[in-house]
């Protein structure tokens, strides 16, 4: 270990050195980090160190970091990512570096050509041998400008300070560079000093400029040898652990903490070099973690340790240097030494501790068969190493077993346990005890000398024992006709055990395929040893049959010819020549029956067939296919059907088939299409709903549609419509055809009955028997407006009006219109007056309150729902006077009374309370006597009538009367007096 003070800063490197390794612990007592050696096997060439040497450094430690670099220059890549995606050798294309990030900060000089001059790096080297040793540097420089007012120089001194290379510029290059020092005659146990200086050559130049525009980091420092330097060959061969073969020499080069002559031995834990008798370190906690191993295999961390500080144990499944290679995948639970490789858990069965790579010895080949009887066979065993697989170096096979069974046996006999001859590669064994025509599996099991072995890959051989051809006359052969098949039995006997086993029977089928005569020969090989069923054959058919055995000798000879014909079902029946006539209304449909694979022979058994038919279109509706099911029909012994109630000018789908189990089967087979021919329609036009019969008193409107429920019943294609309109009356008939689905007829005579009749008619023509009847009779003239229309009475107080209004049709009218100030509008019966028979009267009640009112009203009937003319009437709801009496006169004179008749008032101008009759005497023939005066007489009236009478009584004969009779509202007005003068006659 060495130790100095470089820079102000207390740093420790220690180099640990035996003949094939260089350990450098990345450490320092700051506990800061510095890495500057890793593996960089791309780029140079290495060597082997010899004996023990001793390095050191001189730096500030806080003007380096540590950074990554990949092989073309660039910073910041994964390490991780490249150990796991790189094959072969396993070397990294990404390393870590240090670089340099302050010349502000460097040891600084004027030297005697003014430019200035910076110590950045010092390397301390004491060399193992004299003359054999070299030195490598690679480092790498980035340029990030053209202007280069500064360089790098490396100088190398003796411990005397005697120049040994000047101060040499650095190659200006932006990548990584190894410089490599040789041909000096190093000197061991002599201290070497490597220098690294900046020169910036143009005072102007700052150092702020440099680092900004500069950048300068260690990768590696090494010592290496002169000699046999060779590059490592990218090799998958015999060589273990990671180790790599060099083509030249056919040597293994073994990874840091492995040796031995393929690299099969690990060193262990804390151990390394190439006897493995190196120490890492003396503390049980350090060991060598920290370290990195530079070897002539490359630099990299020590078994069992990986991670960018080489201080991270391997994780399970994977062990070696950088923990880069992987456990054997017949250890168990995947678990092995971490420095080693050694599986933990021991190993898969059949495979060799410690490191279950191999497997125990097996034969490749199966043993060889020299001869075989009918009770025993004779095999060859070659126990040469080219038949061998498995085992070492150490462990060999020294016994053998061997292991046989018949092909109907379960478990596997064994012989004898033997030793393997050291004289002899070929030793012969014989198998006895063994059963005539018989296959029997055998192979060797061989056994190590350490006593394991690996029977999961003894190759096994097959190996049959002779026999006697038998001799069989009559194969007792019996034949049984089915359904499309024949049931063929035999059965034989071996009277000797030396006899050969019947190991097969082919059954030669013979046919007459058609109608030609064509022959047709199958073989058959059967699956049992006492009989086989032929199916799939045809049906009603002559077959010839004979048998033939065979042993593994050989055939037997054949047995005889055997005759038999095949039973015919229904389902071997076909139809053919279905034909079809449509005659009255029917469908007749008639077939043939053939067999199926004989279409010449026509069946003459009885059968069942079913015929299947659907209405598909009708054509009268639409050549859109109707949703409706098959009809089936069954059918037996009877090649013909009628098909009733068809629908005319429609197409019909129909099928016939044999019976079989599914009716509802639609597959195309013998189905075909048939057209039915149109005849007359067989329904009649519908009125249109949406487009009301409209009738006047001169004209009638209809409108109609065809019936979608009943559009089948056209039976045929609609042409056109056939319309008769006959006058009752006078019986004229009128006859017109169109294409629209409406008529208008005009100049028709008003209150008149008429009878329309309306056609389908198709292209074959219409049907007098089915129609779209309407009977109807015209509307009278044009209704008048009401007369005479007069507000007779009316009451403000109880808001209410009567109205009179005289109307001539009379016979037409079957209600009034009425509306106030074109509100309320209401039909009103049509009711004469009480009092004006010859009028019409109505009495409004509740009216809306309002000074003044025009009344409208119009006359409606049955052919004018919506009223003719409008007659209107304005009045205000004041009353007035009521009009006086009308026709006052009497009825009657007696001795003493006087019988008065008079009408009711024309206008009462309110509501009419009562008849004021005035009576006066104006004469008497007893003028002493005369003048008496006389009570009026109020005649109250309870309701309207045409006219009133009263007679007035206790009258005078011979007098003169002056009688006045007035009008009275309920408002108390009073019309003027109606009057006349009457004489009491004398008695």
């Amino acid at each position: 270990m060495v130790s100095g003070t470089f820079n102000g800063m207390n740093s420790v490197i220690e180099i640990h050195s035996r003949n094939n390794a260089i350990g450098m612990p990345i450490q320092d007592n700051d506990n800061d980090i510095h890495i500057i050696s890793t593996n960089i096997k791309e780029i140079i060439n290495l060597g082997s160190s010899q004996n023990n040497s001793r390095m050191s450094t001189s730096y500030n430690s806080n003007d380096w970091y540590r950074q990554t670099i990949h092989l073309d220059g660039h910073r910041g890549c994964s390490r991780n990512k490249y150990r796991k995606m790189d094959s072969g050798n396993r070397l990294n294309k990404c390393y870590n570096a240090y670089e340099y990030r302050s010349f502000v900060n460097s040891n600084c000089y004027t030297s005697y050509d003014s430019s200035e001059i910076c110590n950045f790096f010092t390397f301390y080297w004491t060399p193992d041998n004299d003359d054999q040793t070299c030195l490598t540097m690679t480092y790498y420089t980035k340029y990030e400008s053209n202007v280069y007012d500064f360089s790098i120089t490396i100088d190398v001194n003796d411990e005397y300070n005697n120049t040994l290379i000047s101060p040499t510029v650095l190659e200006k290059y932006s990548g990584i560079t190894t410089l490599k020092i040789k041909n000096i005659d190093f000197k061991n146990n002599q201290e070497y000093t490597l220098s690294l200086n900046l020169n910036v050559t143009d005072r102007f130049t700052s150092f702020n400029y440099v680092d900004r525009h500069f950048k300068f980091g260690l990768i590696r420092i090494g010592q290496c040898s002169n000699y046999g330097i060779v590059e490592p060959s990218n090799y998958q061969g015999s060589c273990l652990n990671g180790g790599y073969i060099i083509k030249e020499s056919s040597k293994c080069i073994c990874p840091p903490g492995f040796i031995g002559q393929f690299c099969e031995t690990g060193c262990g834990v804390n151990s390394y070099g190439s006897d493995c008798k190196g120490v890492c370190s003396i503390q049980s906690d350090k060991m060598c973690r920290g370290m990195i191993m530079c070897t002539s295999y490359g630099c990299t961390c020590p078994t069992g340790l990986t991670g960018l500080s080489c201080n991270e144990d391997c994780i399970m499944g994977t062990y070696g240097a950088d923990c880069s290679q992987t456990c054997s995948e017949y250890c168990l639970n995947n678990m092995c030494d971490q420095y080693t490789g050694v599986c933990l858990n021991g190993c898969s069965v059949g495979y060799i501790l410690p490191y279950c790579r191999e497997k125990y010895p097996y034969f490749i080949n199966p043993p060889t068969l020299r001869f075989a009887n009918y009770d025993a066979i004779e095999l060859e065993l070659d126990f040469q190493e080219n038949n061998i697989k498995g085992g070492d170096k150490i462990i060999k096979p020294k016994y053998y077993q061997l292991f046989y069974k018949s092909s109907i046996e379960n478990t596997f006999r064994s012989s004898e346990i033997k030793s393997i001859s050291n004289t002899n590669d070929v030793t012969l064994e014989v198998i006895r005890d063994l059963e005539p025509d018989t296959k029997y599996t055998v192979g060797v099991l061989l056994i190590a000398d350490d006593g394991n072995f690996n029977e999961q890959d003894i190759v096994y051989g097959q190996y049959k024992t002779p026999c006697m051809q038998p001799k069989i006359t009559d194969y007792n052969i019996k034949l049984i006709s089915g359904i499309q098949s024949i049931n063929i039995t035999w059965s034989t006997s071996i009277s000797n055990r030396l006899e050969c086993n019947i190991t097969k029977y082919v059954l030669t089928l013979m046919s007459n395929k058609s109608q030609d005569q064509i022959s047709d020969v199958q073989e058959i090989l059967s699956s049992t040893d006492s009989g086989h069923v032929l199916d799939n054959l045809l049906p009603a058919f002559k077959y010839s049959i004979k048998l033939t055995p065979s042993t593994s000798n050989g055939t037997l000879p054949s047995s005889a010819i055997y005759s038999i014909t095949t039973l015919m079902t229904k389902n071997d029946v076909q139809i053919k020549n279905i034909s079809s006539i449509y005659e009255n209304g029917k469908i007749k449909v008639n077939w043939i029956l053939v067999n199926s694979h004989q279409h010449y022979t026509t069946v003459d058994e009885p059968v069942t067939s079913i015929i299947k038919y659907k209405l598909k279109r009708i054509l009268s509706c639409s050549l859109r296919e109707v949703e409706q099911n098959w009809t089936s029909i069954t059918i037996f012994n009877r090649t013909h059907y009628e098909i009733i109630d068809t629908v005319p000018n429609s197409q019909y789908s129909i099928q016939v088939l044999v019976d079989v189990k599914d009716k509802n089967t639609t597959k195309q087979e013998n189905m075909f299409d048939v057209l039915t021919p149109a005849s007359n329609p067989k329904t009649e036009p519908i009125l249109d709903a949406t487009h009301p019969m409209c009738i006047t008193n001169n004209s009638i409107f209809v409108q109609w549609k065809l019936d979608p429920e009943n559009c089948s019943k056209l039976n045929g294609f609609l042409s056109q419509f056939y319309i008769e309109l006959k006058d009752k009356v006078d019986d004229v008939l009128e006859i017109t055809e169109t294409k629209n689905y409406y008529i208008r007829f005009n100049k028709l005579k008003s209150n008149t009955a008429y009878e329309l009749k309306v056609f389908i008619k198709t292209h074959f023509g219409y049907n007098p028997d089915h129609f779209l009847l309407i009977n109807f009779k015209t509307k009278f003239e044009n209704l008048k407006p009401v007369g005479d229309l007069v507000v007779y009475k009316k009451s403000l107080k109880n808001r209410m009006v009567g109205l009179r209004w005289s109307y001539t049709q009379d016979s037409n009218v079957e209600g009034f219109i009425v509306s106030f100030n074109d509100k309320n509008v209401s039909i009103i019966a049509p009711q004469k007056c009480s009092a004006w028979p010859e009028y019409y009267c109505h009495t409004f009640y509740n009216l809306s309150p309002s000074n003044n009112y025009i009344f409208k009203i119009k006359p409606k009937s049955i052919d004018y729902p919506e009223g003719g003319k409008v007659s209107s009437i304005s009045f205000n709801s004041i009353d007035g006077l009521p009009d006086s009496p009308m026709n006052l006169k009497t009825t009657e004179i007696g001795s003493t009374t006087i019988a008065l008749q008079w009408d009711v008032p024309w206008i009462f101008n309110g509501v009419l309370k009562m008849f004021i009759i005035n009576v006066e005497e104006i004469s008497s023939n007893n003028m002493e006597t005369c003048c008496v005066g006389i009570t009026p007489t109020e005649i109250p009236v309870n309701e309207e009538l045409p006219t009133y009478n009263h007679t007035i009584t206790g009258l005078q004969s011979g007098s003169t009367y002056s009688i006045g009779v007035l009008s009275v509202s309920k408002s108390l007005w009073y019309s003027s007096p109606s009057r006349l003068s009457v004489t009491i006659p004398t008695i």
